[in-house]
């Protein structure tokens, strides 16, 4: 031992000898603090979970997450909320005398994480009866090459040309010994339109060129406060992108902790105006205009097209002049005051 202990001392180290008592004592030591450091953390996972944390909304279309949430803070139920004191039905109610837009809504917790589902209240529609008089009238200017009437009076022929809102067939039947009966009008109107689409693009166009040195700013949010690692201010001036990247601690749909790592890229560009190449952006224009006649003909038969491309003024127009044959009828219920016209209509010509 003497003999190991100089060579120890000939390096410039020293040697300490314990017994073994004393090392298993250090080492239960150590091994007690992982133990208990492990139980804490275990039991501050626990504790995180009686608390909300996240909340998502599911089933809103027209009223937005903020106003929902808003509600919801306004009743007792935010992030950070100690949910075994929360009552769905206690929420419920609250939450839908503040908000009549709602006819429903529930918050089922799972870990630290709210489901919000929401039912918006549908608007009442407007009684329309299925067998109320109306007529069939014309939704554009049209060239008529089929007329098929089943009920109701037709008023046009094939050959004739119609302007937009004319009545096509009559749902207020005329007799020379009666007043006029009125009925649903039945019937299909087929007919030639022209149509015409306008799609416009500048003839230059603006593009950004990233230039300079890329930022990384962090920054770390606990609950509702955040410390930022960085000693000027993030907001970036004109001529500049930010992306933001949030890392959330959470496992997905079990525990989501009230910490969130934030890092925020700042990428400076400047921005120049090139021109536009005229084929690529006669082709962009086709296909726009396109994609719209597919929708707004998807119910006739288009028998010819003409596409013009041309420049002018600093801008590209495309026009495109369409030939189709439709349906043009369109049902138009019959107002009470047309009833009362029509009827005087008769009288008067039976008077005379």
């Amino acid at each position: 031992m003497k003999r190991m202990s100089s060579i120890i001392n000939k390096y410039g180290y020293s040697a300490k000898i314990l017994d073994g008592g004393e090392g298993w004592k250090i080492l239960a030591r150590k091994r007690a603090l992982l133990i208990l450091l492990s139980l804490s953390l275990l039991l501050l996972l626990f504790y995180s979970k009686l608390f909300l944390w996240e909340l998502n909304i599911q089933g809103n279309e027209n009223i937005s997450d903020g106003e929902i949430l808003s509600a919801l803070k306004e009743c007792g139920v935010a992030a950070g909320t100690f949910w075994p004191d929360l009552y769905a039905e206690d929420i419920r109610s609250r939450v839908l005398a503040k908000m009549p837009e709602l006819s429903w809504i529930t918050v089922n917790i799972q870990g630290s994480v709210g489901e919000v589902i929401c039912v918006e209240r549908q608007e009442k529609p407007d009684m329309v009866f299925e067998g109320e008089p109306s007529h069939i009238v014309a939704d554009k200017e049209a060239f008529i090459k089929d007329v098929r009437s089943l009920v109701g009076q037709s008023l046009v022929t094939r050959g004739e040309i119609v302007q937009k809102g004319d009545i096509l067939i009559s749902g207020a039947v005329e007799s020379s010994y009666s007043p006029p009966s009125f009925v649903k009008s039945q019937g299909t109107i087929i007919a030639e339109t022209n149509s015409e689409y306008l799609a416009i693009c500048p003839e230059n166009m603006l593009v950004r060129e990233y230039k300079g040195k890329i930022k990384h700013t962090f920054s770390v949010i606990i609950g509702n406060n955040r410390i930022n690692f960085y000693s000027d201010s993030s907001i970036s001036g004109g001529g500049c992108d930010k992306i933001i990247s949030v890392w959330n601690a959470e496992i997905p749909g079990l525990i989501s902790l009230p910490i969130s790592i934030i890092r925020e890229t700042i990428m400076p560009y400047d921005v120049s105006s090139i021109s536009r190449d005229a084929y690529k952006a006669g082709s962009s224009l086709e296909a726009c205009l396109k994609n719209y006649l597919a929708d707004a003909s998807a119910n006739g038969e288009i028998i010819s097209e003409k596409l013009n491309i041309y420049s002018s003024d600093g801008v590209y127009e495309a026009c495109l002049r369409v030939r189709c044959i439709e349906e043009i009828g369109v049902s138009k219920v019959i107002s009470e005051d047309e009833k009362v016209s029509y009827t005087e209509k008769f009288y008067k010509k039976a008077d005379e």
